[in-house]
Order: C-alpha cells, then structure tokens, then sequence
C-alpha cells in the first residue's frame, strides 16, 4: 500500500516513503481529484453534497497528500525523496491552480448559489459560510476574468508556485560556515564549542541556530560577531534576492489581472485588517509608544557597552552581559533547569490540564529520521490526534521553527472524524554524550508557541477540512500560538517546569524573580524588530513596484527600512531579505504577529483572573477558539471567551509601557 493512502484514522508509514511512493501518490490523488470533479459536475444543481460539500473532500483528499509532501521537501534526510517531494508539491500546487480556474466546476457552484439565493434549497449556517468562502474564492481568483486573462493568470501562479518553493528550499539548504580559531571563541560555553571542534583544534561554525545564537550572546570578540552577522545574513543570497524580485513582479502581474492595485490589497480583502490603510493605521498607533521603550533600551544597552551607539551584531552580546549584570541572569545557569524531555513533560501536564487531554509517547510509529519522536493526542480512551516532534538541526532541514499540517480535521459521511495529524518542527540543540538537550528560557518559549499552533490544529473539530485548525486568517492564526507564551513568564509554573539535569532541582524561587522582572529587557526593541519585519512585508506588496526600471533595490530598500523603524544602523553588505522566509507564505500578512498579540495578551488576561491552571478556562479557550478553526469571524471567537471588547491594554503592559 501506498504509504500516502493509509486509512484516514491511521499514521502514514513514513518509514516506507520513497522517491516511487512518493510519484505514485502524486499521480493517484489527482486522478481521485479529478474523479470527485465528475462527481461535482454529475449532480443536480440542487443536490447540496454534489454541488457543494464535494469540493470539502477535494481539499481534504489532496490535503493528506499535499501536506505531507509538502513537510519532507523540508526535513527529510534522503535528496532522492526530498526532490521528489519538491517535484511533487510543485506539479500539485499547479493542479490545483488548474481546479481554482475550472470553468466547469465554477459554473456548478454558482448554479447551486443561485438556487440557494432563490429559496430552493435549505442550507445551515455553516454550509452557507462554506458557500460563500469557496464562491468569494473563486471571484478573487479570477472568474471575473476572461477566459484567455484566465490562462495568462494559471501561468502566473504556476511560475509563482515554482518560485516560492526554490526561495523556501535555498534558504533550507543554505549553511554556510566559518572556520575561527580557539581564541576567536572565547567567552563560549565549552559545551557550544565541543560541538564544532575540528580534529586540527579549530572550529567550524555553521548558520544553524543552536551554533549562531550562542556565539552572537557570548563570544567576546566583537570582530568575530561581525563576520558571522555577515554570514548569517547573507544566507541564500544572491539567488533569493534575484528570485524576490522576480516573484514580486509576479505578483504584481496577478495582482493588476484580478484588479486591484496592490498585492496587499488583494490579499487583505479577506482577513480581519480588510485593507492596507488598516494594517499602516495599526502600525502608526503603535510606533510612538513603542518608539519610547525602545530609546529607552537602546540607551541602556549603550550605557552599559559605554558606547555613543551599538552595531547590530553586537546587540545580543551586550543585551546578554546587561541581563547577568542587571537582573544576575545567566542564560547558561538557567538552561540547565530546561532539559528537553522534562520540558515536554511539564508542557504535556499543562496541555493535559488544561484540555482535558492525555498525550501518550508512540515510539512504535513509523518517523523520517530517526530524531523524530510521534505522539498521540487521547481522550475519553479515544484517538483525537497525532503529531511528531522533529527537534534537532540536520543538512537540509528547514531551519527555523513551524508547525505543519499533514491530515486535515473533518467530518467524514459516516459519521467519524477524521484523526488530524501534524508535527513540529524545531532546531535546538542536540543532546551530547556527557548532557541531554538543554533548552535556553527564548527556546522554552519558543517550543510553547510552537504547540500552541499544534493544539490549534489537532484539538479541531470543525465540520469542514477548509476551515479546521490553523485554516484560519493569517492575522488571526498567531493567537493561540502567542497565548501558549505566556506559561513561561508565569513564576508558579516556571518552578513545575524547571528540573535541573543533574540535580532534579527547580529553578530557585529568586532566578525565577529575576527572570520575570527582566522580562521587559529589549521589549521595545523587539517590538520594534517586529515592526520593521512587517514593513519590509508590507512595503514590498503595498508600496514598492519591482517592474519599475528606476525601483530601489530590494536590499537598499530594506536598511532604508531598517533605518527608519529601528534604531540600529543598517550593514552594508548585509543582505537579511534572502533568508526571510515569511515572505512567502505571510506575504503580506507578517503584519500579523504584532496585531495577533493584541489578542493573545488580552486574553491571557482571563487566565490571570480566573487561574493559569484553571481547567474551566482551558475548556473554554479550547471550545470557542481551538476548536472551531475558521467556522466563525475570529473578532466572534475573542469576544466569545472574553466576555466583552478586548484592548490593547494587556499588549501594552506586557511591552513595559
């Protein structure tokens, strides 16, 4: 059997992926599509499972394909099948362009909408919204068009397609490194510098973030930190910058196509922000509020470098030097409290808490490489979900943190609901022979927003697969993520969570107080930061034209940017845009982080009110928000389990202001 096809309640054999599973899965599933099409086409126009909740299935059968395609082109260990995978996920995505264009299947759906309309069919709530997203979908992608402007469109997001996956894939296998001497390193851990000795007694650093992130916060030559900032941020260039160019003139091609004037106008339309003017409008409320702290910050940082202003690459070392010395917080003492497993252990208890869940350790289940370790998601003695942790950098992986969906939720005919699958996917540092996998405080974060995502998509139960889990708006999918953050600021929590690797201790009650007081350390410059990776998103989709033969360069525009929204001065020769992914699947959407975690902070709130512990709280993030995915407007869920009309008060507390 192909291992692509398993029964939709049971795991993919991920141990028998091969490059031929992999082609013959491609070819099955679009003849399965297709199959389904004729079902579509074959109804009357008033059947409402022909006409309408076929096209769900569409998505679901080519979901349980796509998707994990989609996941090994990033992280598995074979070129053979990650090629094949790449090859496979690019001939999908232009398939299904082809289906979004269909004649065909466009004019059976608009048939039944127009017997709806007339009162001729009966359809719930539910369906109608279904309705409406998938006919919404269709004018937006073209079928206002001519049927020749509808070629020219299938052409572009074909080349579109091809090109964002070749941006996302240079990016995953870009790993430059550079070779220092023992003195170049002074001031890393030993335990940092044993992972990259060489047999001649040097070292070889590489770009992946358990290497880069230690030697940026201790390494004390600052000349050393300038070489490996230039490195790192000039991953997957110059391809990618030629590579942006070309997909943003794209886009822009399909944007003018479809009518409208900017890329983020087209794409805002459909999101809670609605247009541009709105994300720019929420950005300027915030930048002078913002802008206070993060003076405020720099000032600190520069007092205590004592330094008229700091180079960039060197702003995690001195922020790190100013923690121990401010707050007495040693990362290195503390990341000895947050052994990997005992972490999950303690996120598992407060999931199992909170949920109402049971997550059970699956070492039987077929994985891609032998990292990754499977779960099960139980309740009530049943199976609600699975999912895999893929934790530790490789050649090849992709190299930030994500969580990606393999099997959508939905509500099979006969009743059952189909197990959603999905897997996280990180790069900490790898246990060594003499200690485990030993996780920094900004790891432990990270980790829980991450399965924040996860409990997103697996605790769905949305009838449809087009709205479950995480198929939300892309301004609003960040929320359950950043509320998951807020666990690990918590001082009862942290002393549960924290388990010294050797001595079984928690975090002593004073570090935990230092930690929390030195929380809002850098907060403006973060959030700063933030704000200048959104408008790096928004200027090149609302307010630059890459056809221009006068445009700025990409890599000019973006230190402009930097310039403006932040008080770091930008490199010459530093080319960040290259690797930054978000570009691609948040596209005008990276606004989405900072408007997100209005939310998110506000309604963490209600935990701090009612009980960070407090089941019923749990129980009621789960019911109005997780669980019900994209089958309601988002500003509805919030409302719903805040009891009133949030505000940015919590937000603003939580920056330092």
């Amino acid at each position: 059997m192909n291992p692509f096809f398993a029964p939709v309640l049971e795991p993919i054999d991920f141990a028998a992926v091969n490059a031929k599973a992999v082609e013959e899965a491609t070819e099955r599933v679009k003849k399965e599509v297709l199959e389904l099409k004729d079902a579509i086409l074959a109804s009357p126009e008033s059947d409402k499972q022909g006409r309408l909740l076929l096209r769900d299935d569409v998505n679901f059968q080519m979901g349980r394909v796509l998707s994990p395609l989609y996941l090994l082109n990033e992280t598995h260990p074979d070129a053979s099948v990650r090629d094949a995978c790449q090859k496979a996920v690019q001939d999908l995505f232009s398939f299904m362009n082809g289906m979004t264009l269909d004649e065909d299947l466009f004019q059976a759906l608009n048939a039944f909408n127009e017997q709806v309309s007339a009162g001729a069919v009966s359809i719930d709530a539910l369906e109608q919204r279904f309705l409406e997203k998938e006919m919404d979908y269709y004018l937006k992608n073209g079928f206002a068009l001519s049927a020749e402007d509808r070629t020219v469109l299938k052409e572009l997001d074909d080349e579109l397609s091809q090109k964002e996956l070749m941006f996302a894939k240079n990016i995953s296998s870009a790993n430059p490194t550079l070779v220092v001497s023992e003195d170049e390193l002074d001031g890393v851990p030993d335990d940092v510098k044993a992972r990259y000795r060489n047999e001649d007694g040097g070292y070889t650093l590489t770009t992946h973030a358990p290497c880069y992130l230690p030697v940026m916060k201790y390494a004390r030559s600052t000349e050393l930190r300038r070489r490996f900032y230039m490195l790192y941020t000039n991953r997957a260039y110059p391809e990618n910058n030629q590579l942006l160019h070309e997909i943003l003139v794209l886009r822009q091609k399909r944007t003018k196509l479809l009518g409208h004037d900017t890329y983020a106008q087209y794409k805002l339309d459909s999101v809670m922000a609605k247009t541009p003017t709105t994300v720019w409008g929420f950005y300027e409320e915030l930048r002078d509020k913002i802008q206070v702290k993060a003076k405020q910050d720099y000032e600190a940082l520069c007092r205590f470098a004592q330094a008229d202003h700091l180079p960039v690459w060197d702003r995690m070392f001195v922020t790190n030097a100013l923690r121990e010395a401010e707050y007495q917080i040693d990362e290195e003492t503390v990341k000895q409290y947050f052994p990997l497993t005992h972490t999950l252990d303690g996120l598992f208890e407060l999931a199992t808490n909170l949920y109402g869940i049971k997550i059970i350790d699956r070492p039987d289940l077929p994985v891609w490489h032998a990292d990754v370790r499977a779960f099960e998601v139980r309740e009530d003695d049943a199976r609600v979900a699975l999912f895999y942790l893929d934790f530790f950098p490789r050649e090849n992986k992709y190299s930030h943190a994500a969580c990606f969906d393999i099997q959508s939720g939905k509500l099979l005919d006969n009743g059952v609901y189909a197990t959603p699958f999905s897997a996280l996917v990180c790069n900490f540092t790898p246990p060594s022979e003499t200690r485990p996998s030993l996780l920094t405080h900004r790891e432990v974060e990270t980790l829980f927003h991450e399965f924040g995502h996860l409990m997103h998509q697996v605790l769905t139960r949305a009838r449809f697969a087009q709205f479950s889990g995480t198929s939300v708006m892309r301004d609003f999918v960040e929320m359950p993520s950043q509320i998951m953050e807020h666990w690990v600021w918590q001082a009862d929590f942290l002393a549960k969570l924290s388990h010294h690797w050797e001595s079984g201790e928690a975090l002593p009650a004073a570090l935990i107080e230092k930690m929390i007081a030195g929380r809002h350390l850098n907060s403006g410059i973060d959030a700063q930061q933030q704000m200048f990776y959104g408008a790096i998103d928004m200027t090149l989709h609302d307010r630059y034209n890459a056809a221009a033969a006068d445009a700025t360069p990409i890599g000019d525009l973006v230190k402009q940017l930097q310039a403006e929204y932040t008080l770091f001065t930008p490199v010459d020769g530093s080319h960040f845009e290259a690797s930054f992914g978000h570009l691609m699947g948040y596209a005008a959407g990276y606004y989405g982080y900072l408007w997100s975690r209005v939310y998110a902070d506000d309604m963490f709130s209600r935990f701090q009110q009612e009980g960070i512990f407090n089941p019923a709280v749990g129980q009621a993030l789960r019911e109005t928000v997780l669980s019900k995915g994209n089958t309601r407007e988002p500003m509805d869920l919030i409302q719903t389990f805040l009891g009133r009309e949030p505000n940015t008060d919590a937000f603003l507390s939580h920056l330092g202001l």
